[in-house]
């Protein structure tokens, strides 16, 4: 009989392995949970892009000028405001246009067909569903490996070819966010501003 706030008796002979036993247990919710905001980050960061990419095909379908592309930005971020709340500021919706812009769908879909293990992607009019259908944002999402806040943070590196090698620097688990050494196995001190 058990009561509460009571700890049920455990026999001798289990004990022994019970350690193990809620180690082992202990170990994999750990795992789980942190492949799971894994998952939901890179499903945001997915999502970010995808914002970025309608954003900016509504300009372009209507040849909207920047000064009307500065007034969209604001109503959308007043409107998504109102209806989902915070992280629709116009800063936030404009990092999510410019990630669109700077990671490209070629080098998105092309990252894809190189993880798609029977090559599914070939064409460039396969690769880009109108943004009328609903996007794969699980498939979209293996595109992003690393978290928002290391890709606004690369937003900041003002050449492709620095903002590649910290990306690939962040991939490698030797750079944070912010572009900061992160062990012996990185050469040189840099900085997210990049050259």
């Amino acid at each position: 009989m058990n009561t509460k706030g009571k700890k049920p008796e455990i026999k001798p002979f289990i004990e022994e392995r019970y350690g193990d036993l809620i180690g082992d247990i202990g170990a994999l919710l750990e795992s789980a949970r942190r492949t799971s905001v894994r998952a939901v980050n890179a499903v945001m960061t997915a999502t970010y892009w995808e914002i970025g990419r309608r954003i900016v095909e509504f300009e372009q379908g209507g040849e909207v000028r920047a000064g009307y592309g500065k007034q969209l930005i604001k109503q959308l971020s007043a409107d998504l405001t109102e209806r989902y709340g915070r992280g629709f500021g116009v800063v936030n919706l404009s990092q999510m246009k410019r990630f669109y812009l700077v990671w490209s769908p070629n080098r998105i879909f092309q990252t894809l067909s190189e993880k798609s293990a029977h090559g599914i992607v070939q064409t460039s009019s396969e690769k880009l569903p109108p943004s009328s259908e609903r996007p794969d944002l699980t498939r979209l999402a293996s595109a992003f490996v690393l978290p928002w806040s290391h890709y606004i943070q690369l937003l900041a590196v003002r050449s492709d070819e620095s903002r590649m090698f910290y990306e690939a620097e962040a991939l490698r688990g030797r750079r944070d966010h912010r572009g900061r050494d992160q062990g012996p196995a990185s050469s040189g001190v840099c900085r997210a501003q990049g050259p």
